[in-house]
């Protein structure tokens, strides 16, 4: 997955770090919205599951390759989806053999 990214994952800064560095910058406690905003305790999003932050990020990342005019961005956004699509796909063959075998 390394060759899948564009630049270096923070090192420091735990989560509040790798937010940021997705976010574009700035400190943030993990709790920020891109917008400026933040996550309220009790907001839809903090109910997610990881499926489901995947696939809203998938549903996102259409979104932007539908905006998008540049094709090498575009293309970046195609390998970004299919890294996630990868992800999707472990956990459904992991789900699929936990329910073969009774799990």
């Amino acid at each position: 997955m390394d060759g899948l990214n564009a630049g270096p994952v923070p090192g420091d800064g735990g989560m509040a770090g790798l937010m940021a560095a997705l976010q574009g910058g700035g400190g943030g406690d993990g709790g920020d919205l891109p917008g400026g905003g933040m996550v309220e305790p009790d907001s839809d999003i903090q109910g997610m599951s990881s499926v489901e932050h995947i696939q809203q990020a998938m549903k996102h990342l259409m979104m932007a390759l539908g905006k998008e005019g540049d094709e090498e961005v575009g293309h970046g956004i195609t390998k970004g989806m299919g890294a996630l699509q990868q992800i999707l796909a472990g956990r459904q063959k992991k789900d699929a053999q936990l329910s073969s075998l009774g799990g």
